[in-house]
């Protein structure tokens, strides 16, 4: 059986159906091998710029017409965020000889590895924290 990646964008709990191994695999599978008409690849990108709070996200949006609904909204809600939190953030790509990758495996214990992608990071209270991590498929 392929693997799905499905429930990398949709709750797991929001897919199972309690007793029922039928439906479950049919709801994390229904998604797969379809064409969608964007992806998230300019949320991603503007992530560490939204997060400094300094542009206004109904103005942000506006400047996007030919982007899908759905990246807008994203990128209007980061920039929301930004105007919450006002996070000096650092984007991974400003960093090319350190290393930093966007995407790496994570491991959360000896049987279980979940491939993630991030974009930046910021320092607060001494400590560097990445603020939001998609799951990847592995490759």
């Amino acid at each position: 059986m392929s693997r799905s990646n499905a429930p990398l964008a949709l709750s797991v709990v929001a897919l199972t159906e309690p007793d029922s191994v039928e439906k479950t695999l049919f709801n994390i599978t229904q998604f797969d091998n379809r064409a969608f008409g964007f992806n998230h690849e300019r949320t991603w990108n503007v992530l560490p710029i939204a997060l400094r709070g300094i542009f206004e996200p109904k103005s942000v949006g506006a400047t996007m017409p030919n982007v899908p609904p759905r990246v807008q909204r994203c990128i209007e809600a980061l920039c929301a965020l930004g105007k919450e939190l006002k996070l000096n953030t650092h984007a991974f790509r400003d960093y090319p000889g350190a290393g930093l990758r966007t995407a790496t495996p994570i491991e959360w214990d000896p049987e279980i590895t979940v491939r993630v992608k991030g974009s930046c990071w910021f320092v607060q209270d001494r400590r560097p924290w990445i603020p939001l991590l998609q799951p990847r498929k592995s490759t």
